[in-house]
Order: structure tokens, then C-alpha cells, then sequence
């Protein structure tokens, strides 16, 4: 996964200040489809920290969490890891990885 918290780590960084997401959170998953394969997605959302709020809860309580993503490239699968980058810059996941700064879990 060091390669996707390397893109994870370079959008956060440019998300921002980006005009698709401006007025929006960024959505950012690391999925895994049925084959086991991890992949990287993201969108802009207006319900992001719902999202994550409602993942976490569901890791808490060992239910996994599955999301389609339409837009390109369009994936399925289980949800492992979510981040959600606000408008300000800040970052808020559901667990860290790698040397990613953000807020766990605090909403």
C-alpha cells in the first residue's frame, strides 16, 4: 500500500486548491475488489465526513463497507482505508497509513 499512500499523500496536497473540489470535501478510498487487487479512488463529495463517520462505525462493529465508484476508472469493493481532504486542506481518515498527517476519527 506505500504506493497508494504516496498518491494519497500528493492529492491531499493538491486537492484544495483544484476548482472540481473547491467547494467540496475529497473522498479518497483504497478498495479491494473480489480478486484481493487494492486500488486507489477518489471523488468530490458533499457528504464526505457522513461517509466516513458511517465507515468507522462499521469497522467498529466488523461489518464491511462496500462502495461503487462510477466515474473513471469505474471499481467496486470493499472499503479498507477512507480519508476525507476538506476544503481547507485538512485531512481526516479513518486510520492513518504511512506518514500521512490527519485527524482520526475526530468530527
Amino acid at each position: 500500500m506505500c504506493r497508494w499512500t504516496a498518491l494519497a499523500l500528493l492529492l491531499a496536497l493538491t486537492a484544495p486548491g483544484t476548482p472540481a473540489v473547491a467547494a467540496k470535501d475529497l473522498l479518497m478510498v483504497v478498495l479491494e475488489d473480489a480478486a484481493g487487487k487494492t486500488s486507489l479512488h477518489y471523488q468530490a463529495s458533499a457528504d464526505c465526513m457522513a461517509f466516513l463517520s458511517a465507515f468507522m462505525k462499521h469497522e467498529r462493529e466488523g461489518v464491511p463497507t462496500f462502495l461503487t465508484f462510477e466515474a473513471p476508472p469505474p471499481a467496486h469493493g470493499k472499503v479498507l482505508v477512507a480519508y476525507c481532504v476538506l476544503p481547507d486542506g485538512s485531512v481526516v481518515c479513518s486510520k492513518p497509513i504511512g506518514n500521512i498527517r490527519c485527524k482520526q476519527g475526530e468530527f
